[in-house]
């Protein structure tokens, strides 16, 4: 537990399509017995009762100190449970970036280290979507 925290507080965030708490920031909620990490997603229930899902994005062990003054702490948002697979928005694509990347032309991730001058021994092999842009235009 985080010290001078009574309860497990973790950091989450709507997804783009909620119609609650959608603003962008990251919200405390507390996550009570429920054990969380960085990258699910839950069911969050708020004072007024209302339900919502959200992505842990900071785990209850990586609270460094509590964001919030003791008083604050009864007005946080709840952790229910975690989401169930269909409850979950579905996975954001790279769509419209990759299409502004791919229109930049850059150099090639081969192209790159020889210009940076590094022997081919001491090169670390490209990232997979250069591997495979690679493939193809071979």
């Amino acid at each position: 537990m985080t010290e001078g925290c009574p309860t497990r507080i973790a950091g989450v965030r709507a997804p783009p399509t909620s119609d609650t708490w959608n603003d962008g920031r990251l919200h405390f909620v507390d996550a009570g017995g429920i054990p969380v990490r960085a990258g699910d997603w839950v069911v969050v229930r708020d004072a007024t009762d209302v339900g919502w899902i959200a992505e842990v994005v900071v785990a209850p062990e990586q609270l460094v100190e509590c964001p919030f003054g003791l008083q604050t702490l009864s007005a946080l948002p709840t952790v229910v449970r975690v989401a169930e697979a269909h409850e979950r928005p579905p996975a954001r694509t790279a769509g419209a970036g990759l299409a502004l990347l791919g229109s930049l032309e850059l150099p090639t991730w081969t192209t790159v280290t020889e210009r940076a001058g590094l022997p081919p021994s001491a090169r670390q092999s490209p990232p997979e979507h250069e591997r495979k842009n690679q493939q193809d235009d071979g």
